[in-house]
């Protein structure tokens, strides 16, 4: 069965979902600002980007079930997904 959640795993996806959600749409906002798109266009973009996070779900459990990744990185990647999705309706 599944290894109980752990603070380590906690941590990696809370950390890589911060990441996720406030640092690639700023990107993604200045490089658009740079390319001289309006930064409303540009700022959805960061967030349209953003959202691709909940394909890597599905990625990863269909890894996770081929034994691919451990159960570290499977429960890394979901907990990070969940926060990326939390937040974002949030924001």
């Amino acid at each position: 069965m599944y290894k109980a959640l752990t603070f380590g795993n906690f941590r990696w996806g809370l950390g890589i979902a911060l990441r996720e959600v406030f640092v690639f749409p700023a990107l993604m906002w200045i490089v658009g600002g740079v390319a001289g798109v309006d930064g409303r266009v540009a700022f959805y973009i960061g967030f349209i980007i953003n959202q691709i996070s909940e394909f890597s779900l599905v990625i990863a459990a269909g890894l996770n079930g081929y034994m691919v990744f451990s159960k570290n990185m499977y429960l890394t990647i979901v907990v990070c997904v969940c926060v990326c999705v939390c937040v974002c309706v949030c924001v």
